[in-house]
């Protein structure tokens, strides 16, 4: 059976706060706080590479799946 793994990547600006936040299938949760003058693109990068580097290492052969709501992230990474 093939092991999957999830990782869910999110940057956001909330009352002029920028955080860069992931979520990888129980093994790992983390957000950080930016410099207020990021851009929510450069935040949702910033996830995508942060979760990218979190992955373990048993897992980097197996099938991972990479949620983001960033259209322009997708659209630039592809």
């Amino acid at each position: 059976e093939d092991a999957e793994l999830a990782i869910f990547t999110d940057g956001s600006v909330c009352k002029e706060k920028t955080t860069a936040a992931i979520y990888i299938d129980e093994i790992n949760k983390m957000n950080t706080n930016l410099s207020n003058k990021t851009s929510i693109f450069l935040a949702e990068l910033f996830a995508i590479l942060i979760a990218l580097k979190k992955i373990p290492n048993e897992w980097k052969n197996k099938k991972i799946f990479l949620f983001t709501d960033s259209l322009s992230s997708q659209l630039v990474l592809t």
